[in-house]
């Protein structure tokens, strides 16, 4: 780390984490997914019952059709409440805060990402105390096309208090990655543990050179 500064919040930036709270307190759950759980509950209900009582009662089929709604329920409400244990009460109080922090870090080198679909440009960064920060994202195609970026210098400004994201801008001199590679791959997807854009990705630098199979 180089620097880390705070400022207040813009008017735009106090909007848009307004909105990310209201999303994840509005967004529908997919009704599929929901029922698609109840499903789950049901076979594993009917496998419970089927080795203690037989099913032909209106008691038996009621009993079931209760543990489908159930699990649909529980997978409906989940997100929500899980959030607003955690992140969601830190996000609340950067709201109240009205200020984030912007922290700005020395680049060592870099490894672009192929583009998948519409998810944006991806880069790996190495940092200079050998930590990975991941920056990914459709505002990179400006600042790459106008060869700002990658750059010697990254800034990522977070929320004091949560991880939300408000931006990420690359200063110094420009930065030719040493590696590009393609996208990501199931496999890595599943076993990479990052939250996204301006996050630290806990793999060693080297090993992402080349995709997993």
């Amino acid at each position: 780390m180089i620097r880390e500064s705070t400022r207040s919040l813009t008017t735009e930036e106090f909007g848009r984490l307004k909105a990310h709270i209201n999303y994840f307190d509005t967004r529908p759950r997919s009704l599929g997914c929901a029922l698609s759980s109840g499903i789950v509950t049901f076979l594993v209900a009917l496998l419970a019952v089927s080795f203690s009582a037989p099913l032909a009662t209106f008691g038996g089929t009621l009993s079931l059709v209760a543990a489908v709604a159930v699990g649909a329920l529980v997978y409906w409400r989940w997100p929500r409440a899980h959030l607003e244990t955690g992140e969601r009460q830190r996000l609340e109080q950067d709201l109240a805060a009205r200020e984030l922090v912007a922290t700005t870090y020395a680049v060592a080198d870099a490894i672009q990402v192929e583009e998948f679909e519409d998810e944006g440009l991806t880069f790996f960064l190495l940092l200079d105390d050998d930590r990975v920060l991941i920056v990914n994202g459709q505002y990179l195609y400006d600042p790459v096309a106008n060869g700002e970026a990658p750059a010697r210098f990254v800034t990522v400004a977070r929320g004091r208090h949560s991880s939300y994201v408000f931006g990420v801008t690359f200063s110094g001199e420009p930065l030719r990655p040493s590696t590009v590679r393609s996208h990501l791959t199931e496999r890595e997807w599943e076993e990479f543990s990052f939250d996204g854009d301006g996050s630290f990705l806990g793999e060693p630098f080297e090993i992402l050179r080349h995709p997993r199979g």
